[in-house]
């Protein structure tokens, strides 16, 4: 939790049908820049991951900007509000779902000239090198 005492409470969990967490919302002021928020959600995040066996996607908002965060697959990114039971739904599933880029071969029908073919192979090199392994 985020305190030194391990003591916290989140602003707003987005349940899913089956009890599990789909999504935590942390707020901040209108005034305070939503990012301030970003590490303490993903605390929030990390709890209820291991209390429930799902790792919840992360909101953080200050009413007026809006971000989303899945962290076990993309950056966060700005989003104009918050999205449906069945959506966060949609997200979670999504993420066993994901290949490594690295893996799949160039299909040449769709991009058989030799720059294509490069420019895959250097996303594909980008990928391993960074550990980052999903676009």
């Amino acid at each position: 939790m985020p305190n030194n005492k391990g003591v916290g409470f989140v602003d707003y969990v987005l349940w899913g049908q089956d009890g599990k967490p789909l999504a935590v919302v942390e707020a901040k002021r209108t005034t305070t820049d939503p990012k301030v928020g970003q590490q303490q959600a993903k605390l929030y995040a990390d709890c209820l991951g291991l209390m429930h066996g799902q790792r919840p996607l992360i909101f953080y908002t200050n009413g007026y900007s809006t971000w989303l965060w899945d962290d076990l697959a993309y950056p966060p990114r700005k989003v104009s509000g918050f999205y449906k039971r069945d959506e966060l739904e949609r997200l979670i599933n999504r993420r066993g779902s994901l290949k490594e880029l690295r893996t799949d071969d160039i299909n040449e029908e769709i991009a058989g000239r030799y720059y294509q073919k490069r420019a895959i192979v250097s996303i594909g090199e980008f990928s391993l090198a960074s550990d980052v392994s999903h676009f």
